[in-house]
């Protein structure tokens, strides 16, 4: 069944190391058109023993980012109160800017999560997301963490790597929480007609074995649905 679902959710390609959009149409489309400019007014996460922030003065985004991080954190300790804290990479500076080597952190509405398998102690993270395997990721709690996250309605795209995308559909299939419809619409194709004007979704991106990144609406947006 793995690989049935592997073949059947396959996306036609990577799109580059720490590159979040599929192309130059995607990087301009109107979902990306805020009416903001740099300074950006951001906000910083609220220190919680709920997350492990590598970088807190990289820990700043746009009040949506820094509700949909916060809510999905306690939604998760709730659901799972064993579970080790979110780890939370790069959101934004303070006013935001370039901050490299991402390219869409600048404005506040990235931010990279860790995922759910890893095991050891926050100290032995050197301030870096844990290196995963496909078959060593917590693809209940992993999913548990995306459904939160879209379940908010703020969600653009999530960015994953592939393979971690084919564990989550096979999972999701297998244990009937999802049908091959809904699967198809959660992880479409880049190739997909008109995905630029999609939100809620989850695709494909190279660099994003140890993590995912996950991109907000502007703030006031509303999410819609193909």
């Amino acid at each position: 069944m793995l690989l049935t679902v592997a073949t059947a959710f396959a996306f036609a390609g990577p799109i580059g190391p720490r590159e979040d959009v599929g192309s130059p149409a995607e990087a301009l489309h109107p979902l990306s058109a805020c009416d903001d400019s740099y300074p950006f007014a951001l906000v910083p996460l609220t220190p919680s023993d709920l997350m492990v922030e590598f970088r807190p003065d990289h820990a700043y985004g746009s009040p949506t980012m820094v509700h949909v991080v916060e809510q999905a954190a306690e939604r998760m300790a709730l659901m799972y109160p064993d579970a080790p804290p979110l780890l939370v990479g790069d959101l934004g500076k303070a006013n935001g800017g370039n901050l490299p080597p991402h390219i869409t952190h600048g404005d506040g509405r990235s931010a990279d999560l860790g995922l759910f398998g890893w095991t050891g102690t926050v100290e032995d993270l050197r301030g870096g997301f844990p290196k995963l395997s496909p078959r060593d990721l917590d693809v209940e709690r992993t999913w548990a963490l995306v459904d939160s996250l879209l379940q908010t309605g703020q969600v653009e795209h999530i960015l994953l790597d592939q393979r971690h995308i084919d564990r989550l559909a096979a999972w999701l299939l297998e244990s009937g929480r999802k049908t091959p419809e809904e699967l198809a619409r959660l992880f479409p194709p880049l190739d997909t007609p008109r995905l630029w004007s999609w939100t809620g979704y989850v695709r494909h991106a190279e660099s994003h074995a140890d993590h995912l990144h996950v991109r907000v609406m502007c703030d006031g947006a509303e999410a819609t649905r193909s």
